[in-house]
């Protein structure tokens, strides 16, 4: 069921500048909040309210990739995506109760791939 959240203007400018304040220095590789959609999107219900929680709870990194003064600023450590997409989806296929094996199908898949 689909969930729809009224935000305030003042309220979106407060958790956007709260994004902004966990910002850090990543190391590894980083993919943009918009690449980061294009991959869990089909993977992970809700993906952007689910991500940025994530990133909240500083679960997932983020650094700044760009000038936006805006989401579209921010870079998320791609190692941490990737471990977070796995985790999701091997979480899912044991609520769904469907057989766990060594089979490839049922492994976490974590694809990330992204044009330079």
């Amino acid at each position: 069921m689909v969930q729809l959240l009224q935000l305030s203007l003042q309220e979106i400018l407060e958790y956007l500048k709260g994004l902004f304040e966990l910002v850090t220095d990543i190391k590894e590789d980083v993919v943009t909040v918009a690449e980061a959609m294009r991959v869990i999107g089909p993977r992970i219900e809700s993906p952007l309210p689910k991500l940025l929680k994530k990133v909240k709870d500083q679960v997932i990194k983020i650094t700044i990739c760009n000038d936006n003064k805006n989401i579209k600023a921010f870079g998320i450590s791609k190692i941490e995506l990737s471990d977070w997409i796995k985790t999701v989806n091997y979480k899912k296929q044991l609520s769904d109760n469907s057989p766990v094996s060594n089979t490839a199908e049922n492994q976490p898949t974590a694809c990330i791939s992204v044009s330079e």
